[in-house]
């Protein structure tokens, strides 16, 4: 763990970069870090996230001890895509899984995730668990006129799963239900290259987030007991990196 070595409190909720300097959202409970740890969460339900540039940490307290939910070691999934280049899959991620292309294509160019063709594309990794953070990069800003970039949720097949996706300066949350989508929430936004999106999925709602702050945070059940995850594209503009997927 990358955490400055010094001793503070911090609200909960808080994001840290790998140096340690604060990033993100103060919440309502405090969180105390001793020596770069985080040793006391004084509310019950309290939670920090700890982003060390390679992973997603978050800690969580029952209102004693703290809980370490996902650390640099064990993400469920986690994708640099710093490998080879290809138009015909992602191949295997960093953490070993292999992705299944559900719809389309989506390959490798220059250590990034993109799209070699026209259509909309889906790939996904079954991590097993249905409550997650989903994290990824947008690299370049970049999407065409009316196309999408981001990823999917609770997925099943390519007519059942959410999917969160930035289309020019709009950011959606659409639910695909027996082939029919429907725009659950949507925000205006201002996009940046190497905005960092992060998309938790609970079995209350979806939660959007860009670059920590929260953007939408609709109520929906559908299809939450699913345990699919992945990207999708529609323009062959965009492009996706350092993609994870952490427990909730």
């Amino acid at each position: 763990m990358t955490q400055a070595s010094t001793n503070a409190t911090w609200d909960a909720g808080a994001f840290f970069n790998s140096k340690g300097s604060i990033r993100g959202r103060p919440d309502a409970v405090a969180v105390e870090f001793i020596n770069g740890t985080p040793a006391n969460l004084t509310t019950l339900g309290g939670c920090v996230w700890v982003d060390t540039s390679s992973s997603l940490l978050k800690y969580t307290s029952d209102g004693t001890t703290i809980k370490t939910v996902s650390t640099a070691g064990n993400a469920i999934v986690s994708d640099s895509f710093n490998r080879a280049n290809s138009a015909s899959g992602l191949g295997t991620a960093d953490t070993g899984q292999t992705w299944v292309a559900d719809a389309g294509i989506i390959g490798i160019q220059s250590n990034q995730a993109y799209m070699p063709n026209t259509g909309t594309s889906i790939t996904t990794i079954n991590s097993n668990v249905a409550n997650v953070a989903v994290q990824f990069t947008d690299v370049n800003a970049a999407v065409d006129t009316s196309l999408f970039v981001g990823v999917v949720v609770r997925y099943t097949d390519t007519s059942n799963y959410f999917r969160i996706v930035i289309q020019q300066t709009t950011l959606f949350i659409q639910r695909r239900q027996a082939g029919t989508t429907t725009t659950v929430a949507q925000t205006s936004i201002t996009r940046n290259a190497n905005d960092v999106y992060r998309i938790e999925a609970s079995s209350a709602g979806i939660t959007a987030f860009q670059n920590n702050v929260s953007l939408l945070s609709p109520a929906d059940t559908f299809n939450n007991t699913a345990t699919k995850q992945g990207i999708i594209m529609s323009t062959t503009l965009a492009r996706i990196d350092n993609y994870s997927v952490v427990s909730l």
